[in-house]
């Protein structure tokens, strides 16, 4: 079972942020959930750049591309074209799945495509689920924290 990993999330909207760290707080395996509502503050995470010199390699990793489709995409293609990122699994979440979205995201390697319920307890579900699939059932790959 996997043990003491980061999660990264990319979303903007606070109350959605609140639920996500509340759904994988519960988990034990879980060190530490990383939220950001922007992308370049993400990209400058997983570089470990200025402030984050010290950040862990999540071991999973939440898109949204609601508010930041081009970047979100662009984010997606740095992950999986990176040789120490492309093994981190990407969830992207969002509402607007058009078939160009879809086409270009699964062009990008990634690992899974969820459509984002308008209900919040019904969105609560879903991480919820996500967690359990991917934290407790999944093994996650071991990646080292270098800087």
């Amino acid at each position: 079972m996997n043990k003491h990993i980061t999660i990264l999330a990319v979303e903007s909207i606070e109350d959605i942020q609140r639920s996500i760290l509340q759904t994988f707080h519960l988990s034990h395996s879980i060190e530490e959930t990383v939220i950001f509502g922007d992308v370049g503050t993400a990209i400058a995470y997983l570089r470990k750049e200025d402030a984050f010199v010290n950040a862990k390699t999540p071991a999973l990793i939440l898109l949204d591309l609601d508010t930041q489709e081009k970047q979100g995409i662009e984010l997606l293609s740095y992950i999986k074209n990176d040789r120490k990122f492309k093994v981190i699994p990407v969830i992207i979440i969002g509402t607007s799945l058009t078939k160009n979205l879809l086409s270009d995201c699964y062009q990008n390697h990634v690992n899974c495509i969820i459509a984002k319920p308008g209900d919040p307890e019904k969105f609560s579900q879903v991480i919820e689920i996500i967690r359990d699939f991917w934290i407790n059932i999944t093994e996650l790959p071991n990646i080292k924290n270098e800087s």
